[in-house]
């Protein structure tokens, strides 16, 4: 009898028929989190947002509103309102918080470049800031993007971090979130470090480095931008075993796929192609046992990050349309999680 009822479980929660299915009670079945970026203004405007946001996502990551710029826009001087507002709507929602990020070379406050060639101003900088922004969601805040795209191609990238501490700064801010939170899970995140290149190669370099050294990084969080051209999924699959061979666990944490502007009958197909790799990349996480969390850039085509970045050439890289109805990328990514072999994901 217990065989039976399991079996009707699983057909009721994979079955395409079933209405009340949702992304998130897809994830959790295959032991993912189910994750999104959140933008606060529209969380008090936007009914529909708030809803489907509630019923799909048990992960929501601050798209802007813990960046630098945003929670330090004076020397000193910490507004943390609506990055307080995400995290509360999480509390109320039993949802995790995925912090993003500490230190980037984007979005920063004008008055960080002043201290350009300081390295002890600098160094005071970086320490206390990380050490405010982590104390302040200390035990509210389960995972942080602690050092965001760090690494270029051809090694360290060139920004006033790198050029005034050395590349050492990346160790010492790991240390710093730690210890302003130990329980938190501290990541490094980056594009183009998905599958297997020049890039990858880098910051798999870099990771061994900081494991051996005992810093405390527990994963590496995949920006996952892609077109509807895909991605060699084999070499996707190989990355992760990689990560996991250093004892890191891996998140996808920001997911979209973008897709030309063009007339509707060639959009429609699009939509398919773009259906089939969220499908794709959902199966492999979901068979990865250390692949924890499946994060989009967003939810809803109509709060969007694309269409401004490529000067409105792409657009709909989401999972719901401008009014919230399920696209079929939704249903990729369902069946992504359905169609993955079971695996032990502990």
């Amino acid at each position: 009898m217990k065989g039976l009822l399991t079996s009707l479980f699983i057909f009721l929660l994979f079955s395409g028929a079933a209405s009340s299915q949702t992304l998130k009670s897809s994830a959790e079945y295959r032991k993912v989190l189910m994750g999104t970026a959140v933008r606060a203004y529209a969380l008090p405007i936007d009914k529909r947002y708030r809803n489907t946001l509630a019923q799909n996502f048990n992960k929501i990551t601050p798209e802007n509103d813990m960046k630098m710029a945003r929670v330090q826009p004076t020397e000193g001087v910490f507004t943390f309102a609506k990055a307080d507002s995400v995290v509360e709507f999480a509390r109320k929602n039993s949802m995790l918080i995925h912090g993003h990020t500490l230190v980037w070379h984007q979005e920063m406050p004008s008055w960080v470049e002043r201290y350009r060639g300081n390295a002890p101003a600098l160094e005071k900088i970086l320490k206390s800031h990380i050490q405010t922004v982590v104390g302040h969601y200390k035990g509210k805040v389960q995972y942080w993007d602690v050092v965001n795209e760090a690494i270029e191609r051809h090694g360290y990238r060139n920004t006033i971090w790198y050029d005034t501490l050395g590349k050492d700064f990346i160790r010492r801010a790991f240390i710093y979130a730690h210890n302003a939170d130990p329980a938190a899970k501290l990541i490094y995140n980056d594009y183009d470090i998905a599958t297997e290149n020049q890039k990858s190669k880098k910051v798999l370099s870099l990771l061994s480095r900081l494991r051996k050294a005992g810093t405390p990084v527990c994963a590496v969080g995949l920006q996952m931008h892609i077109s509807e051209n895909g991605i060699n999924y084999g070499s996707f699959r190989r990355m992760i075993q990689k990560y996991a061979s250093l004892g890191l666990e891996v998140h996808i944490t920001e997911m979209d796929v973008k897709i030309k502007k063009a007339d509707e009958k060639t959009t429609v197909r699009s939509l398919e192609k773009q259906k089939v790799i969220y499908k794709k990349i959902a199966r492999i996480c979901a068979e990865s046992p250390a692949c924890k969390s499946f994060t989009t850039w967003g939810f809803t085509d109509k709060y969007t990050w694309i269409p401004g970045f490529t000067g409105g050439r792409y657009h709909k890289p989401l999972l719901f349309t401008e009014s919230y109805a399920r696209k079929p990328s939704f249903y990729g990514v369902i069946d992504g999680f359905r169609k993955a072999q079971p695996m032990d994901k502990r």
